[in-house]
């Protein structure tokens, strides 16, 4: 599903990528991604892969990435998922059913970012039982204890998320005093899978149930967070997270739904537009 509207052009400030559509505030408040904020001058920044990056719309249809030359762009694309012909998704998930239709147009400016795969898996599996701000605290305090420093343009300090072998090797007690309580021993347990294959045999996988399988074999690991994780790390479009909000929509709109067949190969689209609806509009 490559797209050819992926154009990028050099400019004083940055690369400015073609991006139509797409809306950077839906994409970064809709639950996907923990490490993002907006900032007093109108732009999100984070960190992703180990980077310092800041991102802004200056115009309808347009990311500008700051400071970034055209040739580095590449990796802040994929990340973007520029790269994908979301209007053909978009289409064919407002095709399923009315409310979908409304869910699409209210959010249809959102994207699934292509994450990294162990950070997603650790983000989510702290998600548990938690609200976004908890959770964002979690990722952040693990980070700045055992992640790499990165200066900012502006002289501040961030840290990247840490990696398997370092999350392994911690005493758990030392993950506890970080309040992540009793997911302290569930991060490990993910940290260790990791070490030995998970993310390489999930990744080999082509089938999604056979990849939330071999996820949630996992200790500490369920169906919603192996979903969140193959959605929003491994991009695979089709997988459904089903939390409070979504179960409640589908009860409403979708009785007697018995899989997410009904939300066609873009599932978990569909979930994100339809989540995006229920928590801003409700009936």
């Amino acid at each position: 599903m490559e797209s050819t509207i992926n154009r990028v052009t050099e400019t004083e400030e940055g690369a400015l990528l073609e991006a139509p559509g797409y809306s950077l505030k839906l994409t970064f408040d809709c639950g996907q991604c923990f490490r993002f904020e907006p900032t007093v001058r109108g732009t999100f920044e984070g960190i992703a892969f180990g980077e310092y990056i800041e991102m802004s719309q200056p115009e309808e249809g347009k990311i500008l990435l700051h400071g970034v030359s055209a040739s580095e762009s590449e990796k802040w694309m994929r990340f973007l998922s520029i790269d994908k012909d979301w209007e053909a998704v978009k289409s064919d998930v407002s095709s399923r059913s009315p409310v979908l239709y409304e869910a699409s147009e209210l959010a249809g400016g959102i994207r699934i970012l292509k994450q990294d795969e162990f950070e997603a898996l650790i983000s989510f599996v702290i998600s548990q039982c938690n609200n976004i701000p908890r959770i964002k605290g979690l990722i952040s305090a693990l980070s700045k204890n055992y992640g790499k420093a990165i200066e900012t343009p502006d002289g501040r300090t961030l840290y990247a998320f840490p990696d398997a072998s370092t999350l392994a090797s911690l005493p758990i007690s030392e993950l506890r005093a970080l309040k992540l309580g009793y997911r302290a021993e569930y991060v490990q347990n993910a940290a260790n899978a990791t070490l030995h294959g998970l993310i390489e045999e999930v990744k080999a996988e082509e089938d999604t149930r056979a990849a939330i399988k071999l996820l949630t074999s996992v200790g500490g690991i369920g169906e919603k967070v192996a979903a969140c994780t193959l959605l929003f790390g491994f991009g695979r479009l089709d997988a459904f997270p089903k939390d409070v909000w979504i179960k409640r929509a589908m009860e409403k709109y979708f009785p007697g739904c018995k899989d997410t067949s009904v939300f066609g190969p873009y599932a978990g689209v569909a979930q994100q537009y339809l989540f995006y609806r229920e928590r801003y509009l409700g009936e």
